[in-house]
């Protein structure tokens, strides 16, 4: 389901998913039930739940979340949190704070540059 391109130097550019479905170890993730949760915290400004590849799993997840301004949380208390309102296979592996999302002229967020960000900031193994 991914959709991605091959550069001149025969590096893969992943661009997106055919469906925004994550599918981790077989189980079918759906990232808009975990955004939703995570938007019911009052230090989450905004919220985008992408797949990040894994040689084990297939895809983890990673949830980008925007703080509103001059608040913190750690990324425990986000687990914590998460723990008590999700199953355990749809907590997100990875966790990032971000300042805006990458976003279309229309304002959608471009998840795709999300993915690709987190592939290359955690220096994912692929």
């Amino acid at each position: 389901g991914d959709l991605a391109v091959k550069d001149s130097n025969g590096e893969y550019q992943l661009l997106g998913r055919i469906k925004e479905i994550i599918i981790r170890g077989g189980e079918n993730i759906s990232p808009i039930e975990i955004e939703e949760i995570l938007s019911k915290l009052d230090y989450v400004k905004d919220v985008s739940v992408v797949g990040v590849p894994d040689k084990d799993l297939d895809e983890e997840i990673c949830a980008f979340i925007i703080l509103e301004d001059g608040l913190t949380i750690s990324k425990d208390t986000i687990r914590t949190f998460l723990t008590a309102n999700l199953a355990r296979f749809k907590i997100p592996k990875y966790i990032e704070f971000v300042h805006e999302f990458p976003c279309t002229s229309s304002g959608k967020v471009k998840k795709f540059e999300l993915t690709n960000y987190a592939i290359k900031k955690l220096e994912l193994n692929l």
